[in-house]
């Protein structure tokens, strides 16, 4: 008696094999890698952390223009995040104080050069700046106050 038992072939075994092993190998690569993890919001980091450990910028000079209508300030981004927006607080000689925000920030590893328009009529001459840096985490903005440098205005 003779029985017709059909099985599959080696060669197709022998990929059905290899490609089990492949699938394997890219899940377990995406796992240890964090890929599922960055899908899965794998930050946590708030804020006011991301401010501490990642904003760093220097206020390389700060000067009136001659028409004595703006304030024209250069800073360079030294740190690990890019720098949406600034909050500056101008002091006059008068003893008012104007608060504004800049339109833009300053991109990671550049230096721009931003201005800030003020009433000279109100302030006087200008004597100090504070600068708050400005950055948006997971699509919530923060006001990084713990990094405020003040410049002196020339």
């Amino acid at each position: 008696m003779k029985t017709n038992k059909k099985a599959i072939s080696p060669l197709i075994a022998t990929v059905l094999l290899i490609s089990f092993v492949i699938i394997l190998a890219i899940l377990v690569w995406f796992w240890y890698s964090g890929i599922i993890e960055d899908w899965t919001d794998k930050s946590g980091i708030t804020g006011d952390q991301q401010c501490a450990m990642d904003v760093d910028f220097v206020i390389n000079s700060a000067a009136t223009n001659p028409g004595n209508t703006s304030v024209l300030f250069e800073i360079e981004n030294q740190g690990a995040i890019h720098i949406n927006n600034f909050r500056v607080i101008i002091t006059g000689s008068t003893g008012s104080i104007a608060t504004n925000e800049t339109n833009s920030g300053v991109l990671m590893a550049t230096t721009s050069q931003l201005s800030m328009n003020y009433d000279q009529a109100a302030l006087g001459t200008l004597e100090t700046m504070d600068i708050i840096p400005i950055i948006s985490v997971q699509g919530q903005t923060f006001t990084c106050d713990q990094k405020l440098q003040t410049s002196s205005v020339n």
